[in-house]
């Protein structure tokens, strides 16, 4: 019996999907936080909740998005 080793045996080998769950998993405990704090704070904005990142972090989630860089050679 052949076991893992390719994308669609296992969900280990499916970075893609990986990568969509955590995204998903991420998104929804960042409503769940975010109308829980509402419903307690009602003195609040949605905009009092937005995270603003500097331009520096920004471009940083960007290259890591793009995908790994190879140490020593600019990406």
């Amino acid at each position: 019996m052949r076991r893992g080793g390719k994308e669609g045996n296992c969900p280990l080998f499916d970075q893609a999907g990986v990568e969509s769950r955590h995204i998903s998993e991420v998104e929804k405990a960042k409503e769940a936080a975010r109308a829980k704090v509402m419903a307690e704070h009602p003195e609040y904005t949605e905009e009092d909740l937005e995270i603003k990142l500097s331009a520096e972090v920004a471009a940083d989630e960007e290259r890591r998005k793009a995908g790994p860089q190879i140490r020593g050679i600019p990406g």
